[in-house]
């Protein structure tokens, strides 16, 4: 296992576990809004729409908004499956790169005009940090929202723990 395995691996099983989570909430809860906070609902649909959309323009594919081979669903078990899909879909895809050694090459980001040129690994990175900070803000919506989340952090320690050594 290297880095990219720890990185994306990390990053599928924790926004997995946040996403089962949610899953027994009323809708009430996952719509409720705090201030200008995103609501959890939305928080979540960000997350599975920024990962479609980046993930399309890897694989060279348009998406403007359109999910095109992905749901639009939004209910928790919707949102669940479309990150089930586009997980794998990014982590096949970030595999393939770092196996033809692609991680410096470059795509381009057809949604800017002009069009913008971006490395392969630097898309991979963005993808999983953008994803840890909005888990982070799935876990002050859940204290908000009075939701216990059994001691969950969600960090790569635990992911490795739990995933490689049988919670030991």
């Amino acid at each position: 296992m290297d880095i990219l395995d720890r990185i994306v691996g990390h990053d599928a099983w924790a926004t997995r576990h946040l996403l089962t989570l949610c899953r027994p909430l009323a809708d009430a809860q996952l719509d409720q809004r705090f201030g200008q906070q995103s609501t959890l609902r939305e928080t979540v649909v960000h997350i599975v729409e920024v990962m479609e959309s980046w993930t399309s323009r890897m694989y060279d594919r348009p998406w403007h908004g359109d999910p095109g081979p992905y749901s639009q669903t939004r209910s928790m078990a919707g949102l669940t499956q479309r990150f089930e899909t586009i997980s794998a879909d990014f982590i096949a895809l970030a595999h393939r790169i770092r196996d033809e050694g692609r991680f410096d090459d470059m795509f381009v980001d057809y949604r800017n005009e002009p069009k913008r040129r971006k490395t392969y690994g630097a898309c991979i990175v963005h993808l999983t940090t953008h994803s840890m900070n909005h888990r982070a803000q799935i876990f002050a919506l859940f204290d908000q929202l009075g939701v216990a989340y059994d001691g969950f952090e969600g960090d790569a320690l635990d992911w490795e723990k739990v995933t490689h050594y049988g919670g030991a």
